[in-house]
């Protein structure tokens, strides 16, 4: 019969070949809340309003396509409730609508909020009590993390330095003069290189399969981010991310496989960001059809602003795309269009001091008299972004550029003829931005480069142009005053002597310029006004350096002269004069800058200060040279203090510290009060010293009475 020949076919095909799938009714309508509330009168033009912006995104509404429910209010008037309903032409409509107008801006006081219809009634049937288990399953078991700053604790206040050499990976207390102790050391830590957090409280092991991060006292595996093949690495600055890039793209996994860390939507990408502390992928991107085309991808490829509100990069040299942390969501859901950009930096941010001090108030609360130097600084806003654009044309000079976040605003802009490239440099505490402009005169044959500084604490953002003839090999702002350092070289570029090795420098042919930003003083009583600018403090000519390190507490600068120039080492103190004030045997020109010591560490590849300015610690690696590996420990004026031989030497490097909580008004009153704190510290060396010299004794005994013995 019928019944049993139709338990026997199978219709399945036939019914999946003309089976018509029925369209939700709702699937069509959204709802729009935050909407302005108005009465029957403003209705229709609220309709037209709406109806237009949307139509704006390519999102067509029906005809008759709003429904606004209204109340009476205890006065008899119709008013709205503030959302609307409203009905699009289709499914894609509104599907269009949905993704490019939520949290759309209406007006100053009104904000859209889009969600579906058949949302609404999903969302309404959510519990009163929320089920977490039930909703993502068991929460993962805890994990102590230990104290991340336990190294901080020292009671010698000493630093940690990574050293990475043949396969072992050591963690060392620097101990001045003397040999530095191990703290933990293991083989195979890393597979390729290990790098620090920001602000110390990480170590980064970078390994075929992904990057580890370890820390706490006993330097723990805290995470693992699994990314194969990962090549570069990068924290944000407050540690909270962690950016991936790997040439390999990102293998696809179906939707719902939780093997992977990453879902169906990273297929093919090449950059991943990490939340440290849960381990997982917040956003992967891909990168652009001409860096995968070149492989020539700039790293970091996402600069972060100071408090990772946002980060960004610049696409194609056309736009600048922001995004905002944690959502990851493109700022504005645009990108800002600049044809032509090519460099791009954050402005650091420094907050303003205690309320006291704002207010003008001396630490004891009583009010201060403003000096010159005193005067109320201008404060830009919190999140600016500086930005370069070449010249195109004869018509369309070179612009630099500054613009706040998120109102996209030009807060200051300057134009610069015939600027062909530049490199952006802010000064660490964000008082100065200066752009260094690669520029040629009218016919072109000529180059020179322009320095454009800006004083960002004064108003209107006032610039000086300062022109140097020869080419710039090095650069570096002082990171707590008002000075900058440059290295030139007197060679060109010819067809015997190509821009890389002229940009490496030669022996005797390099001179290092340190220059001055001024303020500009504003006239009180009968003291004239005084314009700023920016002056040359000294030009130390015929040396062997090409890179510049200043201490991270200012003042103290070393001169080097790395890799082809044979570790050339010059120490240098920028305010000898204020030590020498009261030697009337001193001009101000010897008594400002004077030459510390004058060393060299063969071959040396790379230079790093402490985090505390107290000490320099030079290397070479093995990634750049062949012999010689090893690293030297020398103080603040040049002495050296250690020599650590290391075979294979590929990497040695400081912990950072976090900023200290202290004020600048507090620090200032310990250094004003620092005699009273030296007597305590020169016991305490005393103390280690005769320590050290009775273990050698106890030491040099013990050897000698086996001598003895077995004589």
């Amino acid at each position: 019969d019928d019944a049993a020949l139709d338990a026997v076919l199978d219709y399945s095909d036939i019914v999946a070949q003309l089976d018509t799938p029925l369209n939700d009714p709702f699937d069509t309508v959204l709802v729009i809340d935050g909407a302005p509330i108005v009465d029957e009168g403003k209705r229709d033009k609220l309709f037209s309003v709406i109806r237009k912006q949307f139509a704006k995104e390519g999102a067509k509404i029906k005809e008759n396509g709003f429904h606004m429910p209204m109340e009476e209010t205890p006065k008899g008037k119709l008013m709205s409730k503030g959302f609307v309903f409203v009905d699009f032409e289709t499914p894609a409509d509104a599907e269009k609508a949905l993704k490019d107008l939520q949290f759309f801006k209406f007006d100053k006081a009104h904000t859209f909020f889009l969600n579906r219809f058949a949302d609404v009634e999903k969302y309404s049937t959510v519990p009163d009590e929320w089920n977490e288990e039930a909703a993502v399953g068991p929460a993962p078991e805890y994990k102590e993390q230990g104290f991340l700053r336990d190294w901080l604790l020292d009671p010698s206040a000493r630093d940690q330095i990574a050293v990475f050499n043949r396969d072992t990976v050591s963690l060392l207390w620097s101990n001045k003069d003397k040999n530095p102790d191990v703290v933990h050391e293991r083989e195979r830590w890393t597979e390729g290189y290990v790098a620090w957090s920001p602000r110390g409280s990480y170590l980064a092991s970078v390994h075929r399969a992904g990057v580890a991060i370890w820390g706490s006292k006993a330097m723990d595996r805290l995470q693992r981010f699994h990314h194969p093949g990962v090549r570069f690495i990068d924290f944000s600055p407050l540690e909270s991310y962690l950016v991936t890039f790997s040439p390999e793209p990102l293998p696809a996994v179906a939707a719902g496989d939780t093997s992977k860390p990453w879902g169906p939507e990273s297929a093919g990408h090449h950059v991943c960001i990490w939340n440290i502390r849960t381990g997982r992928v917040l956003r992967s991107f891909a990168l652009t059809s001409e860096e995968i085309a070149t492989k020539n991808v700039p790293w970091p490829l996402f600069k972060w602003s100071w408090d990772e509100k946002y980060f960004a990069r610049i696409v194609g040299n056309a736009k600048i795309t922001v995004y905002e942390a944690p959502s990851m969501a493109l700022l504005d859901k645009k990108s800002i269009n600049l044809p032509g950009v090519t460099e791009f930096e954050w402005m650091p941010y420094t907050p303003e001091e205690e309320p006291e001090q704002a207010a003008g108030a001396n630490a004891d609360g009583k009010k201060k008299k403003h000096g010159p130097a005193q005067q109320k600084r201008n404060i830009a806003p919190p999140h600016v972004l500086a930005y370069f654009i070449p010249q195109t044309g004869t018509d369309n000079p070179a612009q630099l550029a500054l613009m706040s976040l998120p109102n996209r605003q030009i807060i200051r802009s300057k134009q610069v003829f015939f600027g062909t490239g530049a490199k952006i440099h802010f000064q660490p505490q964000g008082d100065y931005l200066l752009f260094k402009v690669d520029r040629t005169n009218r016919s072109g044959k000529a180059s020179f480069v322009s320095l454009e500084v800006f004083r960002l604490r004064e108003k209107d953002f006032p610039a000086d142009s300062v022109e140097i003839q020869q080419i710039i090999t090095a650069f570096g702002w002082e990171p707590t005053g008002n000075r900058f350092a440059v290295i030139t070289t007197s060679d060109t570029p010819s067809a015997d002597l190509d821009i890389k090795t002229v940009l490496a420098g030669a022996p005797g042919k390099m001179t290092a310029h340190i220059y001055e930003v001024e303020a500009a003083q504003e006239k009180k009583g009968k003291q004239a006004a005084v314009p700023g600018g920016v002056k040359l403090v000294k030009a130390l000519e015929k040396k062997s350096v090409n890179s510049v390190f200043w201490s991270p507490k200012g003042r103290y600068v070393v001169f080097a002269g790395l890799r082809n120039l044979q570790g050339v080492l010059e120490f240098y103190d920028i305010d000898a004069g204020a030590d020498a004030a009261k030697d009337a045997s001193m001009t101000a020109t010897t008594a400002q800058i004077a030459l510390l010591a004058a060393n060299d560490h063969h071959g040396a590849t790379d230079v790093a200060w402490d985090p505390t300015g107290r000490y320099v610690l030079t290397s070479v690696s093995m990634w750049a040279k062949s012999a010689d590996q090893g690293f030297h420990l020398w103080d603040m004026r040049g002495a050296l203090l250690n020599k650590q031989s290391r075979e294979q030497l590929k990497q040695a490097l400081w912990r950072p510290r976090p900023a200290t909580l202290l004020s600048k008004n507090k620090l200032k009153n310990i250094r004003k009060n620092i005699k009273n704190y030296v007597r305590e510290f020169e016991i305490q060396d005393a103390q280690e010293s005769s320590a050290l010299s009775a273990a050698e004794l106890e030491e040099r005994k013990r050897l000698f009475a086996e001598w003895y013995k077995f004589r």
